[in-house]
């Protein structure tokens, strides 16, 4: 019985430790492996949704400057077309004061032809009532004058008979008749009538003034 050698139990063994050990470094090694995974994993995760929010923030501040960019493009249409529309309003208007102008300046011109007719005919009218009177008085002006203008000829033909036989002076060699008693009469001094006179060409003397 002494003798026996006794039966160790498992923990008492060198290799079981060994293997012990063995497998605590193992089972560190893993969770660290996968400590270093997880992180990636999370890392590469916080990456992504970075890269998500990034991408939705880069879209939605896209939209909204296309948004802010139609409107605006609106706001010029809008703003296009009123001013397209007040300057359809304005022609609109300026063609209706054209059409007034030209309706008044047709209808002065219409009045003013009717007053010039009207003028016309009261002047014919004063003038046909004129007529009997200035007929008659015509008359007896056109009477009265050919008594005058007979009257007048009988005078002036007396007057030129009487002229004409009037008594002057002309020399031998002067060209001019002369009153009786004028100094150029001195050396020469012949008498004939004026009437006789001026028909050889004599012309009156400036000095005695025949």
């Amino acid at each position: 019985m002494g003798k026996e050698k006794k039966t160790k139990r498992i923990y008492q063994k060198w290799w079981f430790w060994t293997i012990l050990v063995i497998a605590i470094l193992m089972f560190s090694s893993i969770g660290q492996t996968n400590d270093v995974q997880t992180k990636e994993a999370n890392l590469k995760e916080a990456t992504q949704t970075k890269q998500i929010d990034e991408e939705k923030e880069k879209q939605i501040a896209e939209e909204k400057i296309k948004q802010e960019e139609q409107k605006k493009a609106e706001e010029e249409k809008a703003k296009q077309e009123e001013i397209k529309k007040a300057e359809e309003e304005k022609a609109k208007q300026e063609e209706l004061q054209k059409q007034e102008e030209e309706k008044q300046r047709v209808a002065a011109e219409e009045a003013k032809r009717k007053e010039e007719e009207q003028k016309q005919q009261e002047a014919q009218k004063r003038a046909s009532q004129n007529s009997g009177k200035t007929s008659t008085s015509t008359t007896k002006q056109s009477s009265s004058s050919t008594t005058t203008s007979t009257k007048q000829k009988t005078t002036t033909a007396n007057n030129n008979n009487q002229s004409n036989s009037q008594v002057v002076y002309i020399t031998k060699t002067g060209g001019k008749y002369h009153r009786s008693g004028c100094q150029y009469l001195k050396k020469s001094c012949i008498q004939t009538t004026l009437g006789a006179a001026k028909s050889s060409g004599y012309g009156a003397c400036s000095k005695c003034k025949p």
